[in-house]
């Protein structure tokens, strides 16, 4: 009854402090294009490192979170966003994002690839890619698309991959249908 159903994804506007800057204030403001549902917020954000001691508030579209212990020096954390974040309409995030800052030195190891097709078919699908810590952390996720890839601003440290193609759009592996791999 009130106009067109809204089914626009919510869209990060803004990070204060910029991505790769320091955060050794302790705060990271998060802006979006829409009103979030709190409560996705609190299953969708993942900080790696861990940080134990912090405080995620949300209000309206904007996510802060206020860090409440000493930061490990020289070190890189990774905010991720998930596709569990939703708006208050229900709408998640378009796509799995990951976010950089420092504590000290910004750290620049690189992970880098070629991607290697089962089916030259698959190629325009994207991959889905996760980077995990070596005790099975999640440090990132993002989506690969195209014959090689790069992720930058890695602690230097083991870490465990695992990818794959979403072909039926599931938001999921499916065992056996889809292709996949792992690796360290």
């Amino acid at each position: 009854t009130g106009g067109k159903e809204d089914l626009e994804k919510p869209v990060l506007t803004a990070s204060l402090p910029a991505e790769f800057s320091s955060i050794e204030k302790g705060v990271i403001e998060l802006s979006f294009s829409q009103y979030l549902d709190k409560a996705s917020v609190s299953s969708g954000l993942y900080i790696y490192p861990l940080i134990q001691n912090k405080k995620v508030t949300v209000e309206k579209s904007k996510i802060t979170i206020r860090i409440q212990e000493d930061l490990a020096p020289d070190t890189n954390y990774f905010v991720t966003l998930t596709t569990r974040i939703k708006d208050i309409r229900g709408n998640a995030l378009a796509q799995n994002q990951t976010l950089v800052y420092a504590s000290g030195t910004l750290q620049r190891n690189r992970l880098s690839g070629v991607i290697s097709y089962e089916d030259p078919k698959d190629r325009p699908i994207p991959v889905q890619f996760s980077l995990f810590s070596a005790d099975s952390i999640q440090v990132l996720s993002t989506q690969l698309q195209g014959g090689a890839f790069a992720i930058d601003e890695l602690n230097p440290a083991p870490h465990i991959y695992r990818a794959y193609q979403d072909k039926n759009i599931n938001g999921r592996y499916d065992l056996g249908l889809e292709p996949w791999a792992e690796g360290k």
